[in-house]
């Protein structure tokens, strides 16, 4: 059963905000500084531990309610803030994916024993993502819209993208000289440097080596994303500078790898994760010194925000073995049930050889369904809606029949178009099911995070303590690899995460891509001659919003109309005003379990929302989610 006050998809077709605002006068060609904090939580940001951001926050603009997307894990924010589309329309859906829903889509042959068909994909490696753009697979269509990056260098401006391997690709998967969306791009300013991959060729020989990886460091990656600086002030900027002199717009991307990545590997509110922190804040200082100095702060605009947030590990979940354990799932290597894990999310796909009607993928969807609710460690699920799925039965006979209900085909589900995880053009490429686990938002996680905390895993008899520390030899052999330090402070919200099964992070180390609040909320500030000053924009707004927002900034059209739907920050913009209305809302769904003959255990799931609106249009935000499980009761 599901109550809701009105529908909303992320996946609409919006018109931009209406402006109260004269028309500006020319001005000289833009620069944009995008600079990503990768995990950074905004309740981490302080005088104390981040005293340049904090003060840019404070300078500049500050956006108090601003989302990352949901799933809210890596490869699936970056694809979204390059392109201003959700995750419906990129395709990108987590940073491990199964391929085989989209090669069978998109009619893409590869051999039987070929990898790319039978294995799930790390997305986060620019050489991959190379391959599935190059004419093999996708042929410039990987994320099914043009690119940030890609507009600026048809306008003739500069592109310069440093940083984590994986995510920066997105912002112009064609710097290998592979095919983009539309015509080929003519244009050639711009540099492409990340971990794995550096473009145009001739540049690496131009550029200091990088340093080298020690697992010894507590910082983990700090002095990478400190040599990326040092790219981004002793040629970037410069570079940046030439064009807009030029007359051109410039767009320089720096993605660093923390604080996410000591957070995974160290947990949070541990003395490396302040560390972490101040290793980001120093980088930053070194950018606006460098703005200033090179004399372009007139014409710079900066901007630092989040991909998504973080938690801590409560407990491992490893659903593929519990399914097996359920007799779901034939074995822990058959594929026909695959479950792809990313850490608070599951991808879940159904064979089409082992279930090829939809009563009998039906069947197992709502078995598996059933079992998630049951536990503790279940948060939302999402599937496909009746009239989508019906489309794939019958081979697109039903496609203009596809209605916008908020509710997934199989009970207890949410539809995955009210999170903006499918497309009318790409449905197909969905996975089957989405598995969402829980955080409990307000817990901290106190007791979890350290060296001689619990491990703590669920399996066929429920949750238990596999023994003392994180990194205990019972797990598999990668938990050798990571440990959780001692905690400095207490961090709020904790989560049930799957790992990939045993082995993986555990308790009391730091995880996303969940559906919960702390997960949901990251951070966002700007500061510069476009953006307000002292301003804390009290609107929500969301990761879906920003290639708008630096298409504005920089006088470029706004983006791929029938993909790009989020909106320009206008409200921040200085000299601007934004005539809108916000509202809260909740979608409720309804799901009545058997607990045994005579009992049933009544589950209610609540999705929660922010939305702004004007004549223009409406744009919602999702805020976090509320799971309540009713004792069992008598069943009539």
């Amino acid at each position: 059963m599901l109550g809701c006050a009105f529908g909303v998809s992320l996946a609409l077709v919006i018109a931009p905000a209406h402006l109260v605002s004269a028309d500006s006068p020319h001005r000289p060609a833009r620069i944009f500084v995008l600079m990503v904090w990768d995990g950074l939580r905004p309740d981490f940001v302080t005088a104390e531990g981040t005293p340049n951001l904090f003060a840019m926050e404070n300078e500049g603009v500050r956006f108090a309610r601003h989302h990352s997307v949901f799933p809210t894990i890596t490869m699936v924010n970056s694809a979204t803030i390059a392109t201003g589309a959700p995750p419906g329309s990129t395709t990108i859906l987590g940073d491990e994916v199964s391929l085989v829903p989209r090669l069978r889509a998109h009619k893409v042959t590869v051999a039987p024993n070929d990898s790319w068909a039978n294995q799930p994909v790390n997305l986060e490696n620019s050489i991959t993502l190379a391959t599935l753009n190059g004419p093999k697979f996708f042929n410039g269509a990987l994320l099914g819209s043009e690119s940030i990056g890609q507009q600026i260098r048809r306008a003739g401006g500069y592109l310069a993208i440093i940083g984590k391997k994986g995510p920066t690709f997105t912002f112009d998967d064609s710097v290998t000289g592979d095919p983009a969306m539309g015509a080929p791009i003519a244009a050639s300013n711009f540099i492409f440097v990340s971990d794995d991959l550096v473009a145009p060729p001739s540049l690496k020989s131009e550029l200091a080596p990088a340093p080298p990886k020690s697992a010894s460091e507590s910082v983990s990656y700090g002095m990478s994303d400190t040599y990326f600086a040092q790219i981004v002030t002793g040629r970037a900027l410069p570079e940046a500078k030439a064009a807009a002199l030029g007359g051109h717009p410039a767009l320089v991307v720096f993605w660093q790898h923390n604080p996410d990545v000591t957070q995974h590997h160290r947990g949070l509110g541990t003395q490396a994760n302040l560390d972490a922190l101040k290793v980001c804040d120093a980088n930053l200082a070194s950018l606006r010194d460098a703005i200033t100095k090179l004399g372009i702060a007139d014409r710079t605009d900066l901007m630092v925000v989040s991909d998504h947030g973080f938690a801590t590990i409560r407990a491992l979940v490893p659903l593929a073995q519990l399914l097996v354990a359920k007799g779901i799932k034939k074995s822990a290597t058959s594929d026909d049930v695959t479950v792809v894990a990313n850490g608070g999310l599951d991808l879940v796909h159904l064979s089409r050889a082992a279930f090829p009607t939809m009563e009998t993928r039906r069947a197992t969807l709502q078995k598996i369904t059933d079992f998630v609710e049951s536990q503790p460690w279940s948060g939302p699920l999402f599937t496909r809606n009746a009239d989508e799925e019906r489309a794939i039965d019958s081979s697109g006979a039903n496609l203009e029949k596809l209605t916008n209900d908020n509710s997934g085909w199989i009970e207890g589900t949410f539809s995955l178009d009210i999170v903006g995880m499918i497309g009318r053009n790409d449905y197909l490429d969905a996975p089957d099911l989405v598995v969402s686990f829980r955080e409990l938002p307000d817990v901290d996680n106190s007791g979890l995070t350290g060296t001689g905390g619990p491990a703590y895993v669920f399996d066929e008899q429920g949750e238990r303590n596999i023994g003392a520390g994180s990194h205990s030899n019972v797990l598999a052999e990668p938990l050798a690899k990571v440990r959780a330090e001692p905690l400095v402070m207490p961090v709020k919200g904790v989560m049930y995460a799957d790992t990939g099964g045993w082995g993986g992070f555990a308790t009391g180390l730091g995880m996303h891509a969940a559906a919960g609040a702390r997960e949901l909320h990251n951070f966002c500030a700007a500061v510069g001659p476009d953006f307000r000053r002292h301003f804390v924009d009290q609107y929500p707004s969301g990761n879906l919003d920003l290639r708008a927002t630096i298409a504005r900034v920089i006088d470029l059209a706004p983006g791929d109309d029938a993909n790009s739907v989020g909106r320009p920050l206008d409200e921040a913009l200085a000299g601007q005003q934004l005539n809108a209305a916000t509202s809260d809302f909740r979608v409720t769904l309804s799901h009545t379990l058997p607990t045994t003959e005579s009992t049933s255990t009544h589950i209610s799931t609540t999705l929660d929302f922010s939305v702004l609106s004007d004549e223009a249009g409406r744009w919602s935000y999702l805020d976090g989610v509320e799971y309540k499980q009713a004792p069992p009761t008598k069943s009539k």
